[in-house]
């Protein structure tokens, strides 16, 4: 029996292990049965189980990396909407700054025009001080 890494099994990660014991027990039973040196086939073993393990752990590291993958798309998808959201926020800001000084704009000139209206209202002598 293989021992069980990081909980949870993913189908296929069991089922490449079934595939691969079966695989391996086969070749030995075919292989070895006719040989009565029991250190040999135990020695095989052993060799047969530690690659089934490093495949096994390799195989939860790619399945830790697809999660990973995942979660880095889910995250991009995410900040791809805040900089769509921020990108419509920065122009409506934009707008309405430039708005405001153009209304400022105006107010200075009116404000100014006023004033020199009254100058020369003043020094005409139009309006009698």
């Amino acid at each position: 029996a293989l021992p069980i890494y990081g909980g949870d099994r993913h189908p296929a990660h069991t089922a490449l292990e079934s595939r691969e014991a079966k695989r391996c027990n086969t070749y030995l039973k075919t292989h070895y049965n006719h040989h009565k040196d029991p250190i040999a086939v135990y020695t095989l073993q052993v060799k047969v189980d530690d690659v089934t393990n490093i495949m096994s752990k390799n195989i939860d590291r790619v399945l830790q990396r697809e999660e990973k993958l995942d979660e880095l798309v889910v995250k991009t998808d995410d900040l791809q909407v805040l900089a769509e959201s921020f990108q419509k926020t920065a122009t409506t800001m934009r707008k309405k700054m430039w708005f405001k000084r153009k209304k400022l704009i105006i107010i200075i000139v009116v404000v100014v025009l006023v004033i020199l209206t009254i100058i020369i209202l003043l020094s005409t002598n139009v309006i009698k001080t």
